[in-house]
């Protein structure tokens, strides 16, 4: 090799600027936890700002994100993919670089929640790593175990302790019932768990139709039989004590339009489907829509939790019966509602000669539903003009109308 020492060497000072890493963490986790879960868990995310430099990686890039969880809480278990994780500290470790504006994958604590933890509970996060460490903190809200009010289990159309009727829509108030208000029943299902909810009968889950902190809507299986049966809420796997409740065939009532078990009646027109109401009133001779509950078993079976068919129409096998006025109807459907669970539909016919705005009852098998009220107009009385006559008894002539004399001058 020949150097060339012809030119000189240019001597200077270059000034390199390193950015070193800027890591956050945080802590997530759904809903609010309950007194003696089992099964609560938080997801840990350990992230690089987008203006920082990446992790060292390797030996001397170990990334350390731990979890001190509050009094009231006990890891169970911890984990996350490319983690490292110790149970006994609650904490993670991985020496992979992590880019700027990156995230690792999460890690996820589960916990179990005591029985008398306190709310709210805070947890204390740090993570930390060659030139870079931060901390943050996450407070959860932890209620009571659920529990149900004393005839709290009612006919949820009536509002009644009508007992629980194969296929009837129930109502169950309490409170922690759940830790939010969702409809459940949807796309032609009522699921047997709904928000971290079940409702059991004797130990089974039943399907829910709606559920909320403070009540839950239930429809009784098909096939339940006995003459008792116990009711428990299950909440994140947390049991309310039991309650019992008479098991009766049939457990008739009729929804009104305040949902409250009185007053107006929940109609509609057969032909268009119209509500009825006092604006638009229902006549004599009008086929109606009745919205009943609690009809007992029908035929054909649908499954439960499955919205009725229909086509074939599922018929209540219980003998129904529906008065207007106290004058019997002619009922020419009762059974299943078509697209719904819980509900029963009768049709029938208004019957001609009853006052307007008559009270409606319906029986099942001789019991006897709540009545409600029918926006009609009614039969207008007629007036007949008639002669006066008089009647004589000619068998004898004493009175002073040709019949026989009685005690004050009448005949």
């Amino acid at each position: 090799l020949i150097a060339d020492c012809s030119f000189p060497l240019a001597r200077g000072i270059a000034t390199v600027t390193v950015l070193g890493p800027s890591l956050s963490i945080a802590e997530m986790h759904t809903g609010n936890f309950t007194q003696g879960q089992t099964n609560a868990t938080y997801t840990v995310t350990v992230s690089n700002a987008p203006t920082a430099g990446p992790t060292v990686g390797g030996y001397l890039g170990v990334v350390t994100a731990s979890d001190q969880l509050a009094t009231g809480l006990t890891a169970t278990a911890i984990a996350g993919t490319g983690w490292n994780c110790t149970l006994a500290t609650v904490s993670c470790t991985r020496s992979d670089a992590l880019l700027p504006g990156a995230s690792y994958e999460p890690i996820t604590v589960t916990a179990s929640v005591a029985a008398n933890a306190t709310s709210p509970l805070g947890n204390f996060l740090r993570v930390i790593t060659g030139g870079s460490s931060a901390t943050a903190t996450t407070s959860t809200i932890v209620l009571g175990p659920p529990s149900i009010v004393s005839g709290g289990i009612v006919n949820a159309a009536s509002f009644l302790t009508t007992g629980l009727a194969p296929g009837e829509l129930m109502s169950i108030f309490g409170s922690n019932l759940s830790t939010s208000s969702v409809t459940c029943f949807t796309g032609g299902v009522a699921p047997t768990t709904c928000s971290s909810t079940s409702i059991l009968i004797n130990g089974s889950a039943v399907p829910l139709y709606f559920v909320s902190p403070a009540q839950v809507n239930i429809v009784v299986p098909f096939g339940i039989t006995g003459s008792t049966a116990t009711v428990q809420a299950s909440v994140q796997g947390v049991l309310s004590s039991p309650v019992t409740i008479a098991v009766a065939p049939v457990a008739p009532a009729l929804f009104t339009s305040n949902n409250s078990g009185t007053g107006i009646g929940l109609f509609r027109m057969n032909s268009g489907g119209a509500l009825v109401t006092a604006a638009n009133p229902a006549h004599p001779g009008d086929v109606l829509q009745m919205y009943a509950n609690g009809l007992g078993t029908t035929h054909p079976v649908v499954a439960d939790g499955i919205a009725a068919p229909a086509s074939p129409l599922s018929y209540a096998d219980a003998n129904i019966v529906v008065t207007v006025g106290g004058v019997p109807a002619v009922v020419s459907f009762a059974g299943l509602m078509p697209g719904q669970v819980g509900f029963n539909q009768v049709n029938f016919t208004v019957p001609q000669g009853i006052p307007g705005n008559p009270t409606v009852v319906l029986s099942a098998n001789g019991v006897f539903s709540n009545s409600v009220t029918l926006p009609m107009v009614g039969t207008a009385l007629r007036l007949v003009p008639m002669t006066p006559c008089r009647i004589a008894d000619t068998r004898t002539a004493t009175g002073p109308f040709g019949g026989p004399a009685i005690t004050g001058g009448t005949s």
